[in-house]
């Protein structure tokens, strides 16, 4: 199946199969698979169909000769359908041979894969059984050789047994020399032992005194960081209230900054108003040489005015009436001046006493300038209500010349008088809307004193409270430097402390580094005595062996003795006694030689004793060492702990230095300034006295000036612009 199915897929590939989709036409005839014969033709037909189809019925009506043609290449089409249909049909059933071919071949693929899978495992199974075949054939080789060492060491075992009993004859004979120095060895160990004890003792006692030492100073120590750390959280707690001291100290600045800005306005505003209040002085005194030609040209006019009434009494008689009606307008405009003059005396009264508010105030001008800007502002838009005054007092004196003129032409004709009550009447009527006006404008006025009034006294609440505050941060700011004061005496006992307690542990260090190099001198003595021990065991292991070799020679003497017997029978006799005092001296060394060997029993059980003393003592050592590493180990992690503190504290000293200094040098510069201040606001309170008191000399003068022209006007009946009272 395999192979069929390789074949049928190489034919494939050799003649691949095309199918042909031919572009769809409204008219001509379909060709769903390209035809096998007549290639080009079919081919223009299908490309230039859509063309043939747009200009069919212009050749049909031009030429029958196209349309012949048409009518063959229809019916030509049509014969090759059936043709062209049966070979689609065969490409179909090609698609589906190959469709199956290529699911066949995925099978076939699969099982391969499984059975090469397969095959690997056969293989790995092949290896292990022979791997596990040479291990069984060198198992049984290595348990050949095995039986033949076993049987070798079984032969040098009978071997030795037989060297031993031949050395345990020599070793009898080696053990008595040996036992005298090993007594003598013994009393030197027991003298060495006991002086390693007292030294031992003496030094235990030193290391607990060092140990009771070194817990003092570890409570000194601990007693030290709990000191520290009760500075560390104290000074945080400075740290805050500086910190809380600074934003209240650049509040104060940023309205120190306000308020000198105020100030510099208020000096500007200042100047200019005494720039203007010269100029005004200058107008007033041009006013009164003014007022004084404008009296004496009165009197002149009146005199002639009196030779003209004398004249002209037929005249006067009939304006009579007329100046009658004017009169009483008069006295009712005099009475409004009267009104309006007692207001400006109480406006005038209450501007008084603001004035003395304000010469109270003035000496809290350094922290509430933001707000006197506005009212110096305010005192601004007064001062062009002055000026608008003045103006409209010009204005009235030129009136009064144009008055004046109509009076000298009134003297000499009648005529003009009546034209010129007509333009009093008129001007009258304009006056009252003067006044009208002027009232509106002091009510207005009254509203800015009032506004002006809430402005000083919220101004003067401001100041309250800053200053409440000033003494509230000067408050904290001495108790802090007591209280940096008290933090540094403290730092200064703790770091002599320290000091000391560090002198005290170099001096416990010393004594430790002196204890060990002992302990090691020691464990040196005990190393000597271990070797002396070694070489002991190694000659009582030799006399052991010649003690063998003597029991072996007595055996052989024995075996030769009897032999000696049997053969010389007649020399038993006298060998008897021999023999007998033999055997006497024999058992005498026997007894010897378990007496020796209790001895050597008991030297052993002394020796294992010692040993365990030994290994007690240097397991006591090993302890001490590992208590010493760790406390060596606990003394440099303290030693880097208190380093670190100590460069913290330094740190901490030199910043809190730094942030005293700075806070220092911030206090002595707002004091400066506040100073400055103070200085700035005295000399503009004695500039705003006397610019006031200026203006009240002013306004006096002018008071009594008006007053006498009113006077005199009274006096020669002369009409009275209502200027005059609204000073």
């Amino acid at each position: 199946m395999q192979m069929e199915a390789k074949m049928v897929g190489e034919r494939v590939k050799e003649n691949p199969f095309k199918l042909y989709v031919p572009h769809p036409l409204s008219c001509g005839p379909v060709s769903a698979v390209k035809p096998v014969a007549d290639d080009s033709f079919f081919m223009q037909t299908s490309n230039g169909g859509h063309k043939d189809d747009l200009d069919l019925h212009v050749l049909m009506t031009s030429t029958p000769k196209f349309s012949k043609s048409v009518n063959q290449d229809f019916t030509d089409s049509i014969s090759l359908k059936p043709r062209v249909i049966q070979e689609v049909e065969k490409e179909f059933e090609n698609e589906n041979l190959s469709i199956r071919l290529e699911e066949a071949i995925s099978k076939n693929e699969e099982s391969t894969k499984k059975h090469n899978a397969t095959r690997d495992l056969f293989s790995i199974v092949k290896e292990a059984c022979a791997r596990l075949s040479e291990k069984m054939k060198t198992y049984e080789t290595e348990r050949e050789e095995s039986k033949g060492l076993y049987a070798k060491n079984a032969e040098n075992i009978e071997k030795m047994v037989m060297a031993f009993e031949e050395l345990r004859f020599q070793s009898e004979n080696a053990k008595k020399e040996i036992m005298f120095k090993l007594k003598e060895d013994l009393e030197q160990r027991e003298k060495l032992k006991n002086e390693h004890q007292h030294q031992l003792n003496d030094r235990e006692c030193k290391v607990e005194q060092l140990q009771q030492e070194y817990k003092q100073k570890d409570n000194e120590l601990q007693e030290t960081l709990i000191h520290l750390q009760e500075s560390k959280i104290r000074y945080d707690q400075l740290k805050e209230e500086t910190r809380q001291c600074n934003e209240d100290l650049q509040k104060s600045q940023v309205k120190v900054q306000h308020l000198t800005a105020e100030l510099e306005k208020t000096d500007d505003l200042l100047k200019k108003k005494e720039t203007s209040e010269k100029s005004l002085e200058e107008k007033f005194e041009n006013m009164k040489n003014t007022t004084s030609q404008l009296t004496r040209e009165n009197e002149i006019t009146i005199e002639e005015f009196n030779k003209v009434i004398l004249k002209d009494a037929l005249t006067i008689a009939q304006l009579t009436t007329k100046t009658e009606h004017l009169e009483e307008l008069f006295r009712t405009e005099q009475e409004r001046a009267k009104e309006l003059q007692d207001d400006l005396q109480c406006a005038s009264t209450e501007l008084e006493k603001k004035n003395n508010a304000l010469g109270q105030l003035e000496q809290l001008k350094t922290e509430n300038k933001v707000k006197i800007s506005q009212f110096m502002e305010a005192l601004e838009n007064a001062s062009k209500a002055q000026l608008e005054w003045e103006e409209q007092l010009q204005y009235k004196q030129t009136e009064n010349g144009t008055l004046l003129e109509e009076l000298k032409s009134v003297q000499k004709t009648q005529s003009d008088l009546e034209d010129k009550v007509k333009l009093l009447a008129d001007e009258k009527a304009e006056l009252q809307k003067n006044v009208d006006a002027l009232l509106k404008e002091a009510t207005y006025l009254k509203e800015a004193v009032q506004n002006k009034e809430n402005v000083i006294d919220e101004i003067q609440r401001q100041i309250l409270s800053a200053l409440e505050k000033e003494e509230d941060v000067l408050e904290k700011i001495d108790n802090l430097k007591v209280e940096l004061k008290e933090e540094r005496e403290k730092r200064e006992a703790l770091s002599s402390d320290y000091n000391i307690a560090l002198e005290e542990k170099e001096i416990i260090l010393h004594n430790i580094t002196n204890a060990s190099e002992e302990i090691k001198n020691l464990q040196k003595n005990l190393e000597a005595i271990k070797q002396k021990e070694a070489a002991a065991k190694k000659t009582i292991q030799i006399l052991k062996d010649q003690n063998a070799l003597q029991n072996d020679e007595l055996c052989t003497l024995k075996e030769t003795l009897k032999q000696q017997d049997e053969v010389t029978g007649s020399k038993l006799e006298e060998q008897e006694e021999s023999s007998k005092n033999l055997q006497n001296e024999f058992k005498k060394k026997e007894r010897a030689l378990k007496a020796m060997e209790s001895k050597l029993n008991t030297l052993k059980k002394q020796l294992e004793n010692k040993n365990e003393s030994i290994e007690v003592l240097q397991k006591e050592g090993k302890s001490l060492k590992k208590q010493i590493v760790k406390e060596t180990s606990q003394c440099s992690a303290y030693k880097t702990e208190i380093e670190q503190l100590k460069r913290e504290l330094i740190n901490l000293t030199v910043k809190h230095k730094d942030s005293i200094q700075d806070l220092q040098n911030k206090i002595e510069e707002q004091m400066y300034c506040n100073e400055k201040l103070n200085e700035e606001v005295q000399t503009l309170q004695l500039t705003t006295e006397e610019a006031i008191q200026a203006q009240k000399k002013n306004d006096v003068v002018c008071q009594h000036k008006i007053s006498e022209i009113i006077t005199l006007m009274e006096k020669h009946k002369v009409h009275i612009p209502d200027v005059f009272f609204l000073t």
